[in-house]
């Protein structure tokens, strides 16, 4: 009985949340094609407002995995909105839980005015998250529930508009939270296999999967603007067909993040514009200017030629440095020799501050010091290939 009237209210929920007849819709173009693999989890989820690595891994979202439902109060204006909005999405799993982590700015700022009611989150402010069975098609069976920020209060709200496993789940701080920054909102969740999933198919295991579907629901009041990945929660009905497959997978090698090594007493560093040449030898990108600033040693600056091409940086504003850290080239430490940092304050008429005279030291960083007025932009130019 207890099914069965779970079944009931969340068929009368679905009746009240459809999207009305004169809205618009715009179906995502990869229609029941939506995969993705995500890790299982290897840092323990502590819901603090920062993504973290084998907390989260990112889901790379394809375009053509969203589709949108605007209201028909200015369709052109909504819609426009609704694709400058572009969502993180984050995920992993452990033998207990589902965790979902999403980031996304607002720009015309968070508004989600519900407190009395907070079952309309649907319309503005809020995200949607469905969960099905990997098998399970029927609509009714399915977890949506909706969490949102109030723009009044700022409390976080909580709605569960289906409990297709009839478990009687109820949201809270211990499974859900927001945070805004700005006009850029942060959710963490967890949900437990138990409240939706068929362990036989679905729950804790390599190998298995669930259908997911996530509603970005941003606009004014009932105005409302929908970015959906994969279809199923609204525009086109409530069909856990519809949604997208996720495959649970083992722990993701996540890439270190790559820094630089302190270019001074206080670790400071020179920001702004990268400068150069944009592809590097052979007209290959990754070789371009940009290489030389990505932090990353295993990436580098290839000029064009001999004596063909820099890169540098525009620091917009006049610096005076007291050393500077080069890493040259792994496994061509004999080209170093030749190679300038050079400054100017117009881009155009440049002076050489050093030269290198010595052979490279990578694996090791080489310091050049006393470079005792740097203008505002500096360039490196190396005088070989490399």
């Amino acid at each position: 009985m207890k099914k069965l009237t779970a079944l009931l209210v969340a068929g009368l929920m679905v009746s009240s949340l459809a999207v009305t007849a004169n809205a618009y819709w715009e179906p995502e173009e990869a229609f029941q094609e939506v995969k993705s693999t995500i890790g299982k989890q290897t840092v323990a989820w502590n819901p603090d407002g920062t993504i973290t690595d084998g907390e989260y891994y990112k889901v790379e979202i394809d375009p053509t995995w969203i589709s949108y439902a605007i209201n028909d109060n200015d369709t052109d204006a909504g819609l426009e909105y609704a694709k400058s909005i572009t969502p993180e999405l984050y995920m992993s799993w452990d033998e207990s839980n589902i965790y979902c982590a999403t980031r996304y700015e607002v720009p015309k700022g968070h508004e989600n005015l519900w407190d009395g009611d907070p079952a309309s989150m649907w319309y503005s402010g809020a995200v949607q998250f469905n969960y099905a069975n990997f098998d399970e098609v029927a609509s009714e069976y399915r977890l949506e529930y909706g969490v949102g920020l109030s723009s009044d209060t700022g409390d976080t709200l909580y709605t569960v508009w289906a409990d297709g496993a009839g478990t009687g789940f109820t949201p809270s701080e211990e499974n859900a939270k927001v945070w805004l920054d700005g006009n850029t909102l942060t959710y963490e969740t967890k949900v437990a296999w138990e409240d939706f999933a068929d362990e036989d198919n679905t729950a804790g295991k390599e190998g298995l999967g669930f259908n997911f579907c996530l509603v970005w629901s941003v606009g004014e009041g009932q105005d409302y603007v929908h970015i959906q990945l994969a279809e199923g929660c609204t525009g086109n009905g409530k069909h856990a067909e519809n949604f997208a497959q996720v495959t649970l997978g083992g722990p993701i090698e996540v890439a270190p993040a790559y820094t630089y090594p302190n270019s001074g007493a206080d670790g400071n560093l020179i920001n702004g514009t990268v400068i150069g040449n944009e592809t590097g030898w052979g007209d290959n990108a990754d070789a371009g200017a940009a290489a030389a600033f990505d932090g990353n040693p295993a990436t580098f600056f290839d000029p064009l030629g001999v004596g063909d091409g820099f890169c540098g940086m525009d620091a917009g504003e006049s610096y005076i440095l007291d050393k500077v850290v080069i890493l040259s080239r792994e496994g061509w430490n004999d080209r170093f020799p030749g190679a300038m940092i050079q400054g100017s304050n117009d881009g155009e008429n440049w002076t050489t501050l050093w030269t290198s005279d010595t052979t490279g030291t990578n694996p090791d960083y080489y310091t050049v010091h006393r470079l005792f007025s740097v203008p505002l932009l500096q360039r490196d130019q190396p005088r070989r290939r490399g």
